[in-house]
């Protein structure tokens, strides 16, 4: 994902069968099966291609859907 101004935004959404990616207001989009069910207990952001620096994360847990 090439950057704008410098800087790359993301918003990923992590669900019970699948990861969903968005990058860059829409710029990119991904989606791909969790192989690992269940809680998430860590978040990774690697770069490629020289040094990144985190400007700022921001974690929520969505509640469900399903009456429980």
């Amino acid at each position: 994902m090439n950057p704008v101004d410098k800087k790359v935004s993301t918003q990923i959404i992590v669900d019970r069968p699948m990861v969903e990616v968005c990058g860059n207001d829409g710029a990119v989009y991904t989606t791909s099966g969790r192989g690992k069910k269940g809680e998430v207990s860590d978040v990774k952001a690697l770069a490629e291609g020289g040094a990144a620096k985190r400007v700022s994360l921001e974690i929520h847990e969505p509640k469900s859907i399903w009456n429980e």
